[in-house]
Formats: structure tokens, C-alpha cells, sequence
């Protein structure tokens, strides 16, 4: 497993991926699938809503993706509990699936955007495995 840890952000995620990272945007990084599955989280000041930044996804990808589908969901990692939306809908006529969570801890509120064609339980695993390592270790950040 590649492991990142800059700028706060503590991420642990499949050697085959890819990592974006900007020096100029300090707020997000996302990481990216062979197969074109990606994984993003944004941080943002504390004063952000999280229902706000989830909020503003749906009305933003809705308008994109006609006839899209929206469900609330939880997901839960030991005693962290991550709140928001998985989304299906089709994109070139393909199946696609994304989730949509958002949470304020320590100084910032995050926002995890995961979008991806491949529903596998394999691929389900590497991104909810991305997600709980990066959440169990928000609080832990250092600036």
C-alpha cells in the first residue's frame, strides 16, 4: 500500500493508483483507479456545513445526470460515523455509482467524492478501505 501524509491529510491507498496532489491547492487530493475509479476529499473551514457541501453536490450533479438515483447512507468505521449520499445513475450509457459524505472534524470540514463504473466487491473494499484509514485518522493531522 502507497501511503500519503502532507499537509494534514493521511491517506493509505493501492500502489497502482494514482495520486493527485497541488502545492498551489492545499484543500484536496484526489487519487485515481487504474480501471478510472476515483476517490476525492476536499477540506474546508470549520464554519462549512457538511449538509451544505452535500447539498450542493446533489443540486450540481443532478443537473448533469438526468434520472438519477439518490439514497441517504451511513457508513460506519469503528466509533467514526460518516453521513451522506450514494448516487447511481449513467454516464455514455454505463452504470455509474458514487458516493457523496461529508463530516466536520478537528479545524475543517471534509467532503468525500467517490465516483466509479466498476460495482465489484473488490473495488467497493478499496474505496471504502481508502475512506475508513482516512477517517480514523483525520483528527491526527498535523499542520
Amino acid at each position: 500500500m502507497a501511503k500519503f501524509t502532507e499537509n494534514g491529510f493521511h491517506l493509505e491507498y493501492p500502489d497502482e493508483w494514482e495520486l493527485e496532489y497541488s502545492e498551489e491547492n492545499l484543500h484536496d487530493v484526489t487519487l485515481y483507479s487504474p480501471n478510472g475509479a476515483f476517490w476525492s476529499l476536499t477540506r474546508r473551514p470549520h464554519f462549512v456545513e457538511p449538509e451544505e457541501l452535500l447539498k450542493e453536490s446533489i443540486e450540481t450533479l443532478s443537473e448533469e445526470y438526468e434520472g438519477m438515483e439518490i439514497s441517504t447512507a451511513v457508513d460506519h468505521f469503528e466509533d467514526q460515523k460518516l453521513d451522506g449520499f450514494d448516487l447511481d445513475f449513467f454516464y455514455l450509457d454505463l452504470p455509474c455509482f458514487a458516493m457523496l459524505r461529508a463530516i466536520r472534524a478537528g479545524m475543517f470540514t471534509y467532503f468525500v467524492y467517490v465516483q466509479t463504473m466498476d460495482q465489484s466487491p473488490s473495488m467497493m473494499d478499496e474505496l471504502k478501505e481508502i475512506t475508513r484509514f482516512w477517517l480514523l485518522n483525520v483528527e491526527k493531522a498535523e499542520f
